[in-house]
């Protein structure tokens, strides 16, 4: 029986650091379900970074940590922006020479160059996944700092090792990367979702009202502005409600923008939510919008569909196949357009939409997929180093 493959993963932030948004939750979904694969050992180097908004770091109980799927994370201490931590220098070396692929998880932080030049130093396997990142730069025209990002992104490609395998979500997202990175391959593997066995009792269009929902990281890049503009321009029985964190810089932009158009009655904040509380923002609305301007994935659009709940989003988030499988619309970001879709889909049937949708959830989006496509891509990486 073969020795099992040692899996590395590298991420300049791990859960529960949940206010870094989606990606947090796709990589422990990953990282869990390979941990509990048999022919699999897996550690997680991180740092203690909390909040890309802050310079609050995570409590832990102890360090590392334990997690229940079977593995640790070593939670390295931050000490300047999001993530440059000089204890995860000191440890990369002895955790890259002890794996049998390492995964890289984020565009532009910290870890990222290092980890290409230990990797390439080695000879270790590397997969890498910019969560999108790259993408948004290319695509979404408001992306900040975007002549620095090219620089890197022109540096990460010199540097890059001999082998390297970029994972994306989308096509979109392997379009990107195999310009930023020629001759490099790209390994397309969706996320998971977490499905709910049974969801709560709901109700549709109470006393008429349509109850929009936003649930994501509040970033310009989400397309927040343009979603409540269109609110202007839409009946006083729809209404908005918004679940999300974000720079205070920002949350106040939206809140001028709200008392500009008198929509203080109709639009909520709520900030972030988990667990139930994540539940009943999807059972509690008739139907989610995401307005983005940039999206690899959308892990958001694929949680709303599981729960059973009609989506709106833009043609910038790979999900066009909503409008084929009856759960949906995707449309330009722009505020005509959001207005036109609302307007839309207000008369149409939303509990069968929601209802197609989850099915579609479930039959393509599982997380046993995910771990299989991980498994097969981890065996793959490895066997060509040996070649």
């Amino acid at each position: 029986m073969p020795a099992p493959l040692h899996i590395l993963h590298v991420s300049a932030s791990f859960y529960p650091a949940i206010a870094f948004g989606g990606p947090i939750f796709s990589t422990k979904a990953i990282t869990d379900g390979i941990a509990c694969s048999p022919g699999y050992t897996l550690e997680v180097l991180s740092t203690d970074t909390a909040d890309p908004n802050s310079s609050r770091r995570l409590d832990l109980p102890e360090n590392p940590v334990s997690l229940p799927a079977g593995y640790t994370v070593r939670y390295c201490r931050r000490l300047l922006g999001a993530s440059i931590s000089i204890e995860l220098l000191w440890r990369l070396l002895g955790a890259v020479q002890r794996a049998d692929v390492v995964h890289l998880t984020g565009p532009y932080n910290f870890p990222v160059i290092p980890t290409l030049l230990v990797c390439r130093m080695t000879g270790t396997p590397l997969i890498w996944s910019p969560r999108g990142g790259f993408q948004a730069t290319a695509q979404w025209k408001g992306a900040p700092k975007r002549r620095i990002k090219s620089i890197f992104e022109k540096l990460c490609a010199a540097i890059a090792p001999r082998g390297l395998v970029l994972h994306v979500t989308a096509l979109v997202e392997a379009d990107t990367c195999s310009r930023n990175f020629p001759g490099k391959k790209t390994a397309l593997i969706p996320n998971a979702v977490d499905i709910p066995d049974e969801l709560p009792v709901r109700g549709w269009r109470p006393e008429g009202r349509l109850r929009l929902a936003f649930l994501s990281r509040l970033h310009p890049k989400k397309g927040l502005d343009i979603l409540i503009t269109a609110m202007a321009a839409l009946p006083d029985y729809v209404t908005l409600e918004i679940y999300g964190e974000g720079e205070s810089s920002y949350l106040i932009e939206l809140r001028q923008r709200i008392k500009e158009f008198t929509l203080e009655e109709r639009i909520t904040f709520h900030g972030a939510v988990t667990g139930d509380a994540k539940t009943r923002a999807f059972i509690d609305c008739d139907l989610f919008v995401l307005p983005t301007y940039s999206e690899n994935f959308g892990i958001a659009v694929a949680e709303a569909l599981a729960h059973g709940t009609p989506v709106l989003t833009t043609v910038n988030a790979p999900w066009e196949a909503m409008v084929a499988k009856g759960c949906g619309l995707w449309t330009e970001a722009t505020t005509s357009a959001l207005v036109q879709a609302i307007n839309i889909l207000e008369r149409a049937d939303l509990p069968s939409m929601g209802a197609a949708g989850r099915e579609w959830m479930k039959s393509d989006f599982s997380s046993i997929g995910l771990t299989c496509a991980f498994e097969d891509l981890y065996r793959a990486v490895s066997h060509e180093n040996e070649i």
